[in-house]
C-alpha cells in the first residue's frame, strides 16, 4: 500500500492542527484566570504575615495577612512566577517561608481579585530571597542594576 503525496500533506496538516489545538488548551488550563496581572503596577513594600507556603507546581503560593491603612486584616494569596525548580536554583526550599514569618513584600496586583498578587520582591524576616534570574544582584539597594530599583 502506497500513500500519495496528497495524502501525506493532508495527514501532516491534520497532525499540525491537532498539535496546535492541544498545546493551546493545556496552556490555558495551566494558568486559568490567575495570570491577569497588572505587571506595570507595583505596590509595596507592605508587611505580610505568612500563614502557609505551598512550594509546589506549577507556581508556589504564599497565604497570609496584610493590614490595610485602617488596621483591618485582610487574607491574601501571593503567587510566585517561577516554578519550584527555578526557585531552588536561587536558594529557595519548602522551609523558606514558615507560618508566622514577616515578609516585606512588593507585588503586582491581580486585575480583578483584590486580595491576590504576584510577588516581585520579598524579604523574609529581613532576609532577601531572589525570585527572578538576576535578582541576586538586588541584595543591596546601592547596586546600579536597573531592575532592583523597579521592585524595591
Amino acid at each position: 500500500m502506497t500513500i500519495s503525496m496528497k495524502q501525506w500533506i493532508v495527514r501532516i496538516a491534520l497532525a499540525g492542527a491537532l498539535l496546535l489545538v492541544s498545546s493551546n488548551s493545556s496552556t490555558s488550563a495551566h494558568h486559568g484566570g490567575f495570570v491577569n496581572w497588572q505587571q506595570a503596577n507595583l505596590i509595596g513594600p507592605v508587611t505580610f504575615v505568612a500563614t502557609s507556603f505551598a512550594f509546589r507546581f506549577p507556581h508556589p503560593q504564599i497565604s497570609g495577612e496584610i493590614r490595610d491603612q485602617s488596621g483591618n486584616v485582610k487574607l491574601w494569596v501571593i503567587a510566585l512566577r517561577p516554578t519550584p525548580t527555578g526557585l531552588r536554583d536561587r536558594g529557595w526550599n519548602r522551609a523558606s517561608i514558615e507560618p508566622g514569618d514577616t515578609l516585606a513584600l512588593t507585588y503586582s496586583p491581580h486585575v480583578t481579585a483584590e486580595n491576590v498578587g504576584v510577588a516581585r520582591r520579598i524579604l523574609v524576616n529581613g532576609e532577601f530571597l531572589p525570585i527572578e534570574p538576576g535578582d541576586e544582584e538586588c541584595r543591596t539597594t546601592t547596586t546600579p542594576y536597573r531592575r532592583c530599583t523597579d521592585v524595591q
